[in-house]
């Protein structure tokens, strides 16, 4: 499963409430999937297999995450679920 997101701006409880953290000067690319509201840099890069066609993911728990595929000019995103399994 994944879906098909397109940056835009947070609304402004979002950005006091969930993202305290970013200083006013800085761009971001804020996308909501499914409930909450992401940031872009929340993701971590990825390289090599077994997730090479991705270009990031954010772990939620201890088995499971979220994938990011960023479009060339950088205002759309591909999100998808993962689950990370042992062995």
């Amino acid at each position: 499963m994944t879906a098909d997101h397109q940056s835009r701006p947070a609304p402004p409880e979002a950005l006091k409430s969930e993202f305290d953290w970013i200083s006013s000067d800085e761009v971001a690319h804020f996308f909501k999937y499914h409930e909450p509201w992401y940031f872009s840099s929340q993701f971590e890069r990825l390289s090599g297999a077994p997730l090479a066609d991705w270009d990031g993911a954010q772990s939620m728990s201890m088995t499971t995450g979220d994938l990011i595929k960023v479009s060339t000019d950088g205002e759309k995103y591909k999100i998808g679920p993962v689950y990370y399994t042992s062995g």
